[in-house]
């Protein structure tokens, strides 16, 4: 058994030697042993050496009268995981629907409060003490306003206009914007792209917005100075499967039968020095409406994550507090399932 569940649980053989189940392999729950019954099935909650959370099924079988069991354990974690996933995409796309008619909704009083406070300035004029009561009164619709912006960005249906996009152009672009900020930070901007790194189809215009509200988050975490950096490399990895936002007509809803093989992809990366992000607030980074500055609105980073999801791809964040953040992008090189991607001028791609 140390042979196989070693590399599962991140110990050594000989480490499991001679000592109980449940606590060799942090188990989460004591284990009734021998087990009543002659097939013994049970799933629980384990930790891999390093930290991570693990989900295990443990089956055991009797060996004839022997008393004696073979116990199989199975990884589950990737399973509970996607399945954990799914569910919270089908809450955020119902919660997308209600946000936009909430939006539209708020919306006009919003115009109507905001008309009404300009004509109490022009009555009040410039001297009168009460002007900064309207002031407030300006402030805060301006924020509203931003708020149902975004609550509309995020529940549109996003229309992507797919072509071949070269990512040290899109990142080029990216850093040109952000370069007079980050100098007057002190942040050192650093970009480094794979010399083979292959063109995608994607929306140029998401993809930069995607980048540019990374990129700014990243500066507002180092806001002493720091270095930020961007790396894309081509690799190989499982497709993403997207089962709700972003599948197209011909997509599979589940993995098709038989071994899925890796396909080419550019994952990109980019990394601060900053502040890095509390430990309870990284599994919440992507929720809408979440957010820990004072005049956000938590919503950048799901629209980011939306607009990912999109394309076929994946994001994910890494991060230590008082050590910096790191986000991950992985967008397949080109589409291979279902309806073909085709670039601006409708023609089919032709594959690699």
């Amino acid at each position: 058994a140390g042979d196989s569940c070693g590399p599962m649980f991140g110990v050594r053989k000989a480490d499991l030697k001679g000592r109980q189940v449940a606590e060799a392999l942090a188990l989460d729950t004591a284990l009734s042993w021998p087990p009543r019954s002659r097939i013994n099935s049970l799933e629980v909650g384990a930790r891999h050496s390093s930290g991570g959370a693990l989900a295990v099924v443990l089956t055991s079988h009797p060996l004839g009268r022997t008393g004696a069991h073979l116990v199989v354990l199975s990884d589950r974690t990737a399973e509970r995981r996607a399945g954990e996933q799914a569910r919270r995409r089908d809450r955020l796309a119902v919660l997308g629907e209600l946000s936009a008619g909430v939006a539209h909704e708020i919306r006009n009083p919003l115009a109507g409060i905001n008309t009404s406070a300009q004509v109490l300035r022009r009555r009040l004029g410039p001297e009168d003490e009460r002007i900064r009561f309207v002031d407030v009164i300006q402030d805060e619709v301006a924020r509203l306003d931003r708020i149902v912006s975004g609550l509309l960005d995020y529940a549109r249906p996003w229309n992507s206009t797919l072509r071949r996009v070269s990512i040290p152009e899109c990142v080029g672009k990216v850093v040109g914007l952000v370069r007079e900020t980050a100098e007057s930070q002190g942040v050192e901007l650093q970009a480094r792209c794979a010399a083979d790194l292959p063109e995608i189809f994607a929306d140029p215009d998401q993809l930069t917005q995607v980048l540019l509200n990374i990129f700014r988050n990243a500066l507002e975490a180092m806001l002493a100075g720091g270095r930020l950096t961007f790396e894309a490399e081509l690799i190989q990895r499982v497709p993403f499967v997207r089962r709700t936002g972003g599948r197209r007509a011909g997509d599979p809803v589940l993995p098709q039968e038989g071994p899925v093989l890796p396909q080419p992809a550019v994952q990109m990366r980019v990394a601060d020095t900053g502040d890095g992000i509390h430990p309870e607030h990284l599994p919440r980074l992507f929720d809408p409406f979440f957010t820990t500055k004072p005049t956000g609105t938590g919503l950048g980073l799901a629209i980011c994550q939306t607009l990912i999801h999109e394309h076929g791809g994946s994001i994910a964040a890494v991060s230590h507090k008082g050590q910096g953040t790191l986000i991950t992008i992985e967008l397949p090189v080109e589409k291979r399932h279902g309806q073909r991607r085709r670039d601006g001028n409708g023609a089919a791609p032709a594959h690699r």
